[in-house]
């Protein structure tokens, strides 16, 4: 997904996440969030049930890319144990379902710079689909360099609003129009066919309230702050790193 400042990208982010929690309890998957606005656009989601990992940095969107891409090989291990091709085959086969994992990035283009988490991104891309592991990846960025060869080739989906040139237009849906769009949620879907659609508005606070009975307490959310005094189970073997 890509277009520029305004051009409601955000929102329809919000949009798709906001459906994808709702249905959740009817689907088994879980979401993993990357928000490199420092969490900003995610945040009302972070609570819910269904988002297994939130990410406001690059270096915990790192992190959870590492245990992803581990995640990947772990499976692809058991679909050969098992005789199985994809994690439709492996669910029809055992009662012990592999659950579907959603990563979604805003403003992926900020990892442009982070040679090793394009690579993950790329084998994401590449290979993670047929083990129930899928991207909706965005930026505003819309440029050669953010937009790689190797990516745009294993994405099969893409959602191309206004954009600032025909140049940027090309990048995206590789050819001219993006940039007669009129914004605010205005787009063209690509697939096999090209769809233009109008996306609906959304805002944080109507998202909220539609998915706040998923909302939980988690763990990260019960840290206690350092205050400088020692744990209650603190013992003199710990200056000897036991």
């Amino acid at each position: 997904m890509a277009g520029e400042t305004g051009s409601g990208k955000s929102t329809l982010l919000r949009s798709i996440i906001t459906n994808l929690i709702l249905n959740g309890k009817y689907n088994r998957y879980e979401l993993h969030l990357i928000d490199l606005k420092n969490g900003a656009e995610f945040n009302v989601f972070r609570k819910s049930k269904y988002v297994k990992s939130f990410s406001r940095t690059i270096e915990d969107a790192e992190k959870i890319l590492n245990k992803l891409i581990i995640e990947v090989d772990d499976r692809y291990d058991k679909f050969f144990k098992n005789d199985c091709v994809d994690i439709q085959e492996y669910n029809k086969k055992y009662r012990s379902k592999m659950k579907y994992k959603i990563i979604i990035i805003d403003e992926f283009a900020d990892l442009q710079n982070e040679k090793d988490s394009i690579q993950i991104l790329e084998t994401l891309a590449a290979k993670a689909r047929a083990c129930g592991i899928h991207l909706i990846i965005s930026t505003q960025r819309p440029d050669a360099k953010v937009l790689n060869g190797r990516i745009k080739a294993n994405v099969p989906s893409v959602i191309g609003l206004k954009t600032m040139n025909e140049i940027n237009s090309r990048i995206i849906i590789d050819h001219s129009g993006l940039e007669e769009l009129k914004g605010m949620g205005h787009g063209i879907y690509k697939f096999d066919k090209e769809i233009e659609f109008q996306s609906m508005n959304i805002s944080s606070g109507t998202a909220r309230d539609l998915i706040k009975h998923t909302y939980i307490n988690k763990k990260e959310e019960n840290k206690p702050k350092n205050t400088g005094e020692l744990p209650k189970d603190f013992t003199i073997g710990d200056f000897n790193g036991n």
